[in-house]
């Protein structure tokens, strides 16, 4: 069974530091993340998902010369239903492999927030 303090509503925790305050690895990503989840929280609450035009190429997609099954999606940034950014940062092109699917039908090019950790030192 939750005790009170576990049943309450998580809030944001924003460090508050001060002369004399011994930071850890903890303290630095209870900051970051406090930060992102503000931005998150803005991003979900003032904006409406999806492509924020204006922002390098707008995340379009377009298909290949004839002949080739491909399409380019150019670089962009857009915001998913959760408040993540989503940023593609070079254009790409995905092949798109016939035997995959089933003629005639609409393909949809999805983008995915995937956060990838960096700079892990042991």
């Amino acid at each position: 069974m939750a005790t009170e303090s576990e049943s309450k509503v998580k809030g944001f925790k924003r460090i508050n530091f001060f002369k004399g305050f011994l930071t850890t690895e903890h303290d630095w990503n209870d900051a970051e993340r406090y930060h992102i989840e503000k931005r998150r929280l803005h991003n979900k609450m003032m904006h409406a998902p999806g492509v924020v035009f204006g922002f390098s190429g707008d995340l379009k997609v377009t298909a290949r010369p004839r002949g080739d099954l491909s399409v380019e999606i150019q670089p962009g940034y857009s915001v998913d239903g959760q408040g993540r950014d989503l940023m593609l940062w070079d254009a790409e092109i995905k092949t798109l492999v016939l035997e995959e699917y089933k003629l005639p039908q609409t393909i949809y090019i999805v983008l995915r927030y995937y956060e990838q950790e960096t700079d892990f030192i042991a």
